[in-house]
């Protein structure tokens, strides 16, 4: 039997590096790099949730906008909210002529304490190359997963975690509906035994709470400090 971190290795030797920029299709690397849920990618899921004029949420798309940009004109019934604290130039939004956009121009914790928005819900939510630049990435994943209307789905990635520590995190989501595949991660990272992973989450629970939280020090799932953040996130 594949253990998951035999299987995680596997994955690793054979993905090839991507990389995300304008002159390369954002939604095709968006594809390559999210792990597919219930044999469907990424983009398969817009298209659904884009028959029945679904509600999304992208959390950190960039100042450009980049996958926002194309989501709206590739799925024109989809209505997009985008939390995105840096400045969006005013070029960029003359681009996007969809009515059907909704930019919040503050980070994810100050708009999740807002009332009204704490009272929308998401078919489908996605981060895309964000989590490894948070000092809590767990946070994102737990409170995405409680904006989730039941059936939706949580698209995150480039979460950085030690490799030793991952098996308690599959373990702890066998009561969930999820999928995840991993990115090669850079050479000092992996000599430090950390993994870079694409996790894919329906809600099928009410809750979502990770045991792993953030202190002056990382813990793992039984109170243990897991090392200084910067161990376990990767350099700045």
């Amino acid at each position: 039997m594949i253990t998951p971190i035999e299987s995680l290795k596997e994955a690793e030797e054979n993905l090839k590096d991507k990389t995300f920029t304008q002159e390369k299709s954002p939604l095709s690397h968006l594809d390559l790099d999210f792990a597919p849920f219930n044999e469907k990618s990424f983009c398969q899921w817009l298209d659904f949730f884009n028959r029945a004029g679904g509600q999304i949420l992208e959390i950190g798309g960039g100042p450009e906008l980049i996958a926002a940009q194309e989501i709206l004109s590739r799925f024109p019934n989809l209505s997009l909210f985008e939390i995105e604290l840096r400045t969006i130039l005013e070029a960029i939004l003359k681009k996007i002529k969809s009515g059907k956009f909704q930019l919040i121009n503050q980070g994810f914790s100050d708009v999740i304490q807002n009332p009204d928005f704490q009272n929308q819900r998401f078919h489908l939510i996605f981060a895309h190359n964000l989590l490894s630049h948070l000092p809590n990435p767990f946070f994102i994943i737990e409170r995405g997963y409680q904006l989730l209307t039941d059936g939706g789905i949580l698209f995150v990635n480039d979460l950085l975690i030690y490799e030793e520590q991952w098996e308690k995190i599959v373990a702890y989501l066998q009561k969930y509906s999820f999928s995840w595949k991993i990115k090669k991660t850079p050479n000092n990272l992996r000599k430090k035994g950390i993994v870079s992973v694409s996790l894919t989450i329906q809600r099928n629970q009410p809750d979502l709470i990770f045991p792993v939280k953030e202190g002056n020090r990382l813990t793992d799932f039984t109170g243990q400090p897991l090392g200084p953040k910067e161990y376990f996130f990767g350099n700045n």
